[in-house]
């Protein structure tokens, strides 16, 4: 039997009044289900359940609503929860929780090298204020007490994990950005990306979201839980992963795909600065896949041929035809579209940036919304001590490393 993985489930009701549960499992994708769908799964199984586990709970008179949604709640994390520890090899188990190929599940997991672990508390920071809420916890920046190192707090209520993310913001408020700008930001996108398929590693959720911006206007990449290790240029998986608006043709269509799924999710990433919607855009999941696998590009005469060219090539259906596909980030940099791109001067950091937040300190919280800000920190709200956990990955080290600028001196 294997371990319990973790599950996440929240009640999710929709404008037409209808209940869905959206569900999680450990760092997999989210599957949308109604009650309906996780009956007939218990159906198919309960004949070899334990006896210990629960029927699908049903509305008694007069109950509240929101009790009896909780309840299936409670219900469905704890059947996935045992049908994932004594079923997870079935075909059935995971196509319903869309983890892919049973053939590929002993690979999923990430193991970025040896780690050093050093375990922190609440107890060790200052809470300085409120910088962010979501549905499921709230962030908090917060200074180090023996460091004095200023470093923002995520406290959870559920294992679930949300984001907010400054460039996505950014580009929320502005609409869109100039080529220059997508440039600058593309470029180290790529660079990025390039460092980690250097490194056999495939990265699958390139988004605005994950995307930081520090306080000199250069990009931070983040969230390395889709990560993949030991992808070679010849290495192909099949892990049904990623954000849809962003997923490329081949992992919709379940097939093997290799490190240059990274390269359409840049194409996806510079069409969306550009224009300030994905290339595919559609509220309607299906109607989006459907429209990445078969509908072609449509790319308005507002951008220069270089920027049309780039988007063209990395958003090939065909990834044989997908620029990146033969010569990964080496092909990328030589394209039109970064032929004023100092690639040297932008690893030094030398490069001025195009947008600089402004920021007069490491506590300054002019970016941060005002109406986080006004938050007071209630102690009482603190996860469990034992929750906070930093690690240090073997082959990440050095990757904010910034050397001197010799312009500075």
């Amino acid at each position: 039997m294997r371990k319990p993985p973790a599950i996440s489930c929240d009640v999710i009701t929709t404008s037409d009044k209808k209940t869905i549960f959206a569900v999680r499992v450990d760092s997999g994708p989210m599957i949308r289900k109604k009650i309906e769908d996780f009956e007939k799964l218990y159906s198919k199984f309960k004949d070899n359940l334990p006896v210990s586990t629960a029927a699908p709970p049903k509305k008694k008179l007069l109950q509240a609503d929101a009790k009896l949604q909780e309840k299936r709640r409670q219900w469905i994390v704890a059947l996935s929860q045992t049908l994932l520890s004594n079923y997870y090899s079935y075909d059935d188990v995971r196509d319903f929780f869309a983890l892919g190929n049973s053939d590929d599940a002993d690979d999923s997991h990430v193991d970025l090298g040896p780690k050093e672990i050093t375990t922190a508390c609440a107890a060790d920071f200052d809470f300085l204020t409120t910088i962010g809420k979501g549905s499921f916890g709230r962030v908090f920046q917060v200074m180090h007490k023996e460091t004095g190192k200023i470093y923002a707090m995520k406290v959870l209520s559920k294992e679930h994990i949300r984001k907010k993310n400054e460039l996505f913001s950014h580009l929320q408020k502005e609409k869109h950005f100039s080529e220059a700008r997508t440039r600058f930001y593309a470029a180290q996108i790529a660079s990025a990306l390039g460092y980690l398929h250097d490194n056999n590693i495939i990265y699958r959720d390139l988004k605005p979201e994950n995307l930081l911006l520090d306080k000199d206007g250069y990009l931070v990449l983040t969230d390395f839980g889709l990560c993949k290790e030991g992808m070679t240029p010849n290495t192909l998986t099949s892990t049904f992963c990623g954000t849809p608006e962003y997923l490329a043709p081949e992992i919709i269509l379940k097939k093997p795909y290799d490190i240059s799924v990274d390269w359409w999710c840049l194409g996806s990433v510079v069409y969306e600065m550009l224009y300030g919607l994905p290339p595919f855009y559609s509220k309607d999941h299906n109607e989006m896949y459907n429209r990445i696998v078969n509908e072609p590009l449509k790319i308005k005469r507002s951008i220069s041929n270089a920027s049309t060219d780039i988007i063209t090539g990395l958003l090939q259906k065909d990834k044989t035809k997908r620029l990146g596909y033969k010569g990964d980030f080496n092909e990328i940099k030589e394209h039109e579209f970064f032929k004023a791109i100092d690639w040297d001067k932008l690893l030094r950091r030398e490069i001025k940036a195009p947008f600089v937040p402004r920021i007069e300190s490491e506590t300054d919280v002019r970016n941060i919304a005002e109406d986080f800000v006004k938050i007071k920190i209630n102690p009482a709200s603190l996860a469990p001590q034992n929750l906070a956990m930093t690690q240090r990955d073997h082959d990440f080290v050095d990757f904010t490393y910034v050397q001197k600028n010799p312009m500075a001196s």
